[in-house]
């Protein structure tokens, strides 16, 4: 349903994508306007951490930070470690925040070290990788601290981080940086990464899918692909009608069978001819009552089109193949005969060509009121009253 519509989708919305977005809003209001009043508790809150903005930037782990947070702010981080892909580099592992580095089971910060530009595990380390003696590291950034409490820090920071640290400190080409807040290639707090983008990547994140084809095999023709799963989403017909058409596109029309298969109930034949299974394919299609329908709208509709009799594809999903106008007629006559059966079926009789005919009637009785305001209206009209027999 949120999927896109060329992907087969209806463009749902998607409350927890939603709920996301307005969470990053906040977050953005936050970093532009750190010293407003609105944001007073909050600041307070997350300087107990070195500012929100620099733990925004950390590998950090919501509940081992060493700060209690309401369930607003818990959820803010939540939304923000879901959106941002934090791209793991040993020599930029911060010292602070880090989910790695642990005392008692809490990550650390210490806002003496913190203001001395302490900012990351190298810092504690020389050239060569080694972590630095005491009296060399307090000496190095001018730091009162006591040894115990170098010691306790040292110690915390895992053995396979530090070999890590210190195979890539070979390298003299290397850089130290915080990563950069950015969602994909656009800057967390620039214009273009608006809602409607915010909005994309929480849905992919919660839907791996979202941007792949339905799962149904219609056609491997992408033009034809798009035709059939976004053009009667704009022609003027009613949402019943539509309705019908995205549940048989998609495979999930409630047909016997579909209910038999999926919900293991105890179903009846054929509504129409009471012989056969009723698959989604037989009922609107290849049931001999269904298919006598097909003819009879064929021999009406000959007259608009030079074609050989209707096949299962042209019927159930989509015609292709006519020229811009006859084929807008056509298959959202198509549409609106399945419709037609899909009513028959529920009130328990069976399609009828002159019923269907007075629906088109109806229907293009419609369009005239409609085709005054609306250019594409008035075309169809003009086509469908000029093609159609009485």
């Amino acid at each position: 349903m949120v999927k896109d519509y060329k992907h087969g989708g209806l463009k749902a919305a998607d409350f927890e994508s939603m709920i996301g977005v307005l969470k990053m809003n906040w977050v953005k209001a936050y970093l532009t306007q750190p010293n407003s009043i609105w944001f007073h508790i909050p600041k307070c809150i997350f300087q107990n951490v070195g500012g929100l903005e620099f733990l925004l930037r950390c590998d950090f782990e919501i509940t081992k930070l060493p700060i209690k947070l309401s369930d607003f702010h818990k959820q803010i981080l939540l939304y923000w470690k879901m959106m941002f892909t934090h791209n793991f580099t040993p020599h930029s592992s911060t010292l602070w925040n880090n989910r790695t580095i642990l005392i008692n089971r809490k990550t650390l910060f210490k806002q003496e070290w913190y203001d001395k530009n302490i900012l990351y595990v190298k810092d504690l380390m020389d050239e060569n990788g080694s972590l630095l003696q005491f009296n060399s590291f307090v000496e190095k950034f001018n730091l009162r601290c006591s040894y115990k409490e170098f010691n306790q820090i040292s110690r915390a920071i895992p053995l396979p981080l530090k070999f890590m640290i210190k195979n890539v400190l070979t390298n003299p080409n290397v850089t130290v940086k915080l990563p950069d807040l950015k969602i994909g290639e656009l800057k967390f707090g620039e214009r273009k990464c608006n809602n409607k983008i915010l909005g994309s990547v929480f849905k992919e994140k919660l839907f791996y899918d979202i941007k792949k084809p339905t799962k149904i095999k219609i056609t491997d023709n992408q033009v034809t692909l798009t035709k059939t799963f976004c053009s009667y989403l704009k022609w003027p017909i009613s949402p019943k009608v539509k309705e019908i058409q995205f549940k048989l596109i998609n495979n999930i029309y409630p047909a016997a069978e579909t209910l038999r298969k999926r919900f293991n109930f105890e179903v009846n034949p054929c509504v129409f001819c009471m012989t056969e299974n009723e698959t989604i394919e037989h009922l609107f299609f290849s049931c001999s009552v269904t298919m006598g329908f097909w003819k009879d709208v064929y021999r009406w509709l000959k007259i608009g089109i030079n074609n050989s009799l209707f096949n299962k594809f042209q019927v159930i999903i989509y015609m292709d193949g006519l020229s811009k106008k006859v084929s807008k007629m056509v298959n959202i006559i198509f549409i609106m005969g399945k419709y037609h059966i899909h009513k028959n079926k529920w009130n328990n009789s069976k399609p009828n060509i002159n019923c269907f005919k007075n629906e088109i009637k109806n229907y293009i009785a419609s369009l005239k009121v409609l085709s005054e305001d609306n250019q594409s209206i008035s075309e169809l009209y003009e086509t469908m009253s000029e093609s159609l027999a009485p």
